[in-house]
């Protein structure tokens, strides 16, 4: 009896798990019958060539012409208007031109305005999906032609610097900007990046409303460029001084007592090497936060990794291990920036300091944006000298931030490292 109730159980899961299927299948051909025309291809076109160097989506938010999209999508232009121009191209292959009106670099959103004026727009939603409703991706997916995708909303990422909501349907290049609907057909988030097979992330809409509200109060002859210096800054002010100002948490680690877990949005990972061939014990403990922020395709911000590195033994005499030391003090590199068009050479300064009644070897070095004035990436490693047996090595990185921040990050860091006795 019991076989027989749980059959009926799993049959009754199959057909209840197939009907959800068909009627979550009919609605996004429903959505797409009635929304295809709100949703464009976005292009920056070469003046020189005359053809397209990149492409995502955008759709319609109002019937005055304003279009939304991703700051990515549109970042190449904001680099170099003199080189590109924007155009858009409707469900029915016709294009026209179109304006930037606003960017919000932080979110990775964007606003645009056609004169495609009068025609229909999407509704932005005023609250968010339930956890595991159906929710509906469109865009056009590789210029193959405009696509609609299933998946289910699955709240914000919790540890994410920046908020975002996870979507389990899979993205594909050129569906960046396009919209994300719930079964109304309104519009909870943007699509912004893919993480992975059936794991896509979406920008929320509420900031795409602060967004265009912003956009409606723009006058002509906007610097784009100032622009996004002054967002860059006002998001690393808040996130360093909340950094800075809260308690971290203090844990042992091999013989030191160090900052633990200091903000929510930096994962850890960690591990020995047991290689029986070396001649020494290596730990280390490797910290880094999950988001950037893209300012174009050789330049991204935002990032902060640290690294603990713990070096012991029995084996190594002194210049050995000396040597040793001085092979793991070395600066981190964030990979942030390429071109010197974007940032200046690094300017560096070494220095030793006392920490704890220790004898501890540092090295701090910056260098600045050269479009983004007041923004900077930071490196810094300093080193235990004192022991002749063991060592303790901490390396930072951070991408766009302040001067001030940094001389208030390094000093709370530093007044937090403790060697145990």
């Amino acid at each position: 009896m019991a076989m027989v109730f749980r059959y009926c159980l799993s049959a009754f899961g199959l057909l209840a798990a197939s009907d959800l299927q068909a009627a979550g299948g009919e609605r996004a051909s429903e959505l797409y019958a009635a929304m295809q025309n709100r949703v464009f291809q976005i292009r920056v076109i070469d003046i020189g060539s005359g053809d397209k160097t990149s492409i995502g989506s955008g759709f319609s938010i109002d019937d005055k012409g304003f279009l939304a999209t991703n700051h990515h999508v549109v970042a190449r232009y904001i680099q170099k208007p003199e080189k590109y121009r924007l155009e858009y191209v409707d469900f029915e292959g016709e294009s026209g031109a179109i304006k930037l009106v606003d960017t919000d670099v932080v979110n990775d959103l964007a606003i645009l305005e056609c004169d495609c004026k009068g025609g229909p727009f999407f509704v932005l939603g005023e609250e968010l999906a339930l956890q595991g409703e159906r929710i509906y991706s469109m865009g056009n997916p590789h210029d193959l032609g405009m696509t609609i995708i299933e998946g289910n909303f699955n709240g914000y990422i919790r540890t994410s610097r920046y908020q975002k909501i996870l979507f389990s349907g899979s993205l594909n290049g050129g569906m960046s900007g396009g919209p994300a609907l719930d079964g109304l057909g309104q519009v909870i988030g943007v699509n912004v990046s893919k993480g992975g097979e059936q794991l896509s992330f979406l920008v929320p809409v509420e900031k795409l409303k602060a967004l265009y509200k912003r956009a409606k109060s723009r006058t002509a002859n906007i610097d784009f460029m100032e622009v996004m210096r002054k967002d860059l800054q006002e998001d690393q002010r808040l996130f360093y001084e909340d950094l800075i100002q809260k308690p971290w948490r203090v844990e042992n680690f091999v013989k030191m007592k160090l900052p633990d877990d200091i903000h929510a949005s930096i994962k850890c990972w960690g591990d020995t090497d047991d290689d029986p061939d070396l001649r020494y014990q290596y730990v280390y403990q490797n910290c880094e936060t999950q988001d950037s922020i893209y300012i174009h395709e050789d330049h991204t911000t935002g990032e902060l990794v640290y690294q603990y590195d713990w070096l012991a033994s029995d084996e190594l005499n002194k210049i050995q291990f000396f040597n040793l030391l001085e092979s793991y003090f070395y600066h981190m590199d964030l990979d942030t920036a390429y071109e010197k068009e974007d940032v200046t050479n690094y300017a560096c300064n070494a220095r030793f300091v006392e920490i704890d009644g220790m004898r501890w070897r540092a090295s701090t070095c910056l260098r600045e944006y050269k479009k983004l004035r007041g923004l900077y990436d930071l490196q810094f490693v300093i080193a235990s000298l004192d022991g002749d047996k063991e060592a303790f090595i901490l390396s930072l990185a951070a991408a766009g931030i302040e001067k001030k921040n940094v001389e208030a990050l390094l000093k709370k860091l530093m007044s937090h490292i403790k060697w145990i006795n």
